[in-house]
């Protein structure tokens, strides 16, 4: 992102100010914050699987490398898609290079795909 540091600082900044973190219900909490709202439930008998993976984008799901469905998906449904943040953080010229230096590398799946999932399960 090095060619376009300066509008991909602008569309990070304004997923800040349209998704605050403190009060983001889906992201203001880790997986010891799960481990304690069980024990706090009451639930005596608790399991916890934290799962991450760190992946090469892959260009045989056909989805992964689509333009479109790429800028118009968002990390969270409480989330704005990558749009609609470029849209209120950038003007027409730098959504444009951003675009221009972005969506090639999305199209040949040149990105790395970070995912982190946590299963819980307890019993009373």
């Amino acid at each position: 992102m090095t060619p376009v540091v300066e509008p991909a600082n602008k569309v990070k900044a304004a997923y800040g100010l349209m998704q605050s973190l403190d009060d983001e219900p889906m992201l203001n909490f880790d997986e010891r914050d799960l481990l304690a709202f069980a024990e706090n439930a009451g639930f005596k008998e608790v399991h916890l699987d934290y799962q991450v993976e760190i992946s090469p984008g892959d260009s045989s799901n056909e989805s992964s490398t689509d333009w479109g469905t790429f800028v118009r998906s968002a990390p969270n449904p409480l989330s704005p898609t990558l749009e609609e943040a470029m849209a209120g953080a950038l003007t027409p010229e730098e959504a444009a290079r951003f675009t221009t230096h972005l969506r090639p590398l999305v199209e040949r799946a040149e990105r790395t795909s970070r995912d982190a999932v946590v299963y819980l399960w307890a019993v009373k």
